[in-house]
């Protein structure tokens, strides 16, 4: 005899349809870390597309306004050109304004120069003028004595006085000359107005007409300058 059984065929059955209901539930974890996966992945492929989307629209975003911006440099550009053109030419003009200030500067600092140098060399003019009577004095004073007398060795105080006299006018000479004063004595030179002052003429058949026969007083000259012309008598002119 066969043994028993020890299931039936239901009882197997019902086992097989129970180890089929654990196995579909051991698989349901894997489905759903499928799913899952498949939903993670489906986002980032849906993400990365929303972010090149967003790229290619920043992309085009910034390629229009490259255009503008060109165009705006450009004109940038050329507004820079123009103010540097104009501060170049305001830096001439200011160049050459601080040139010609410099310019006017030396040249005024010059003229300032010769005029204190004229001040300086003709100060003494007027004072060395009011001098010159105690010149002609002292000549006329000398010519008033005879060669005779105040050589002659019997008169010495004559002599002595004489000598002294002709010191003080040499003396007094050399301190105007030392000052740019100096007498001129125009003896047989032509006669020229404008260092002469003719007193009277003479005829002189055998001197040239216009020409300084004596002196009068003597003529007196300061820096080049005649400060007093000399008093002649002069031969007649020819008519």
């Amino acid at each position: 005899m066969f043994p028993r059984a020890l299931y039936s065929v239901p009882q197997l059955a019902a086992g097989r349809t129970l180890a089929m209901t654990w196995a579909a539930r051991a698989q349901r974890p894997t489905n759903a870390a499928l799913i899952a996966a498949s939903h993670k992945a489906t986002r980032l492929y849906t993400t990365e597309n929303q972010h090149d989307a967003k790229d290619q629209a920043q992309t085009a975003s910034n390629a229009k306004p490259t255009e503008e911006t060109k165009g705006e440099n450009s004109a940038a550009d050329t507004q820079a050109e123009s103010a540097e053109v104009k501060l170049q030419k305001q830096l001439a003009e200011v160049k050459d304004h601080y040139l010609r200030c410099l310019a006017d500067m030396e040249n005024l600092r010059q003229r300032t120069k010769k005029e204190v140098e004229h001040t300086a060399m003709f100060a003494i003019g007027k004072f060395a003028k009011e001098l010159l009577d105690t010149v002609d004095i002292l000549g006329l004073a000398l010519k008033s004595v005879p060669e005779a007398e105040h050589s002659n060795q019997a008169n010495k105080t004559l002599g002595d006085l004489y000598r002294g006299v002709s010191m003080t006018q040499t003396e007094l000479l050399k301190t105007l000359k030392r000052h740019g004063v100096e007498q001129f004595d125009p003896i047989d030179e032509e006669f020229d107005p404008n260092k002469h002052q003719a007193m009277y003429q003479v005829d002189l058949p055998d001197k040239k007409p216009g020409v300084v026969i004596s002196v009068e007083k003597s003529g007196y000259m300061i820096h080049g300058r005649v400060m007093r012309p000399a008093q002649v008598g002069v031969t007649r002119l020819e008519n």
